[in-house]
């Protein structure tokens, strides 16, 4: 019964966190410090899994425009399923760098990316667009709402965020946040 109630208050968190409108104004954030502060709360919940987590953060990037407990959110969302569907001896490597691509102008585009890579695990391709969506979910105790909430609050940042996924290589989660000028 405890279990259920704990089950329950979390898919009630969920549903509340995706139908709620945010108010407070976004501030220049280091994105690298809110990946950091996401992979710290997840890890302590995965101590006894024997999984190799690789950092590779570039240093310097420029800031993201960012409501920081939101993107935080986001990055937990995404490293939580991680942990959750890479096997044990696995390995989930989180990447930031400067964004792809050139504006008009030959100016660097002024995105962030980051990835979210975990090997042993591989999205369908006709799921990888139903992911997205509230309510559906692959999992057997998943509620279906992490990853719209996810979504969500990426695109309330002005990103995107797109899954590639290869059955030897494993699967990726690729997120670009527009930097912003101070």
């Amino acid at each position: 019964i405890i279990k259920e109630v704990d089950r329950m208050n979390t898919l009630v968190e969920e549903v509340l966190e995706f139908a709620h409108i945010e108010a407070a104004d976004p501030t220049p954030q280091d994105v690298n410090l809110l990946l950091k502060e996401a992979l710290f709360s997840i890890k302590y919940r995965f101590h006894n899994q024997q999984l190799e987590v690789v950092e590779r953060l570039t240093d310097n990037l420029p800031p993201v425009l960012a409501r920081p407990e939101k993107l935080t959110r986001a990055f937990e969302n995404i490293i939580l399923n991680a942990f959750e569907v890479t096997p044990e001896g696995g390995r989930v490597t989180i990447t930031s760098s400067h964004g792809d691509g050139f504006t008009s102008r030959g100016k660097a585009s002024g995105k962030v990316s980051l990835r979210f890579h975990n090997t042993g695990s591989f999205v369908l391709p006709e799921e990888v667009e139903r992911i997205f969506l509230p309510f559906y979910t692959t999992k057997a105790r998943g509620t279906g709402l992490g990853l719209p909430i996810t979504h969500r609050i990426i695109s309330s940042h002005g990103g995107q965020i797109s899954v590639d996924s290869d059955r030897e290589k494993g699967t990726t989660f690729i997120v670009e946040l527009p930097t912003c000028l101070l």
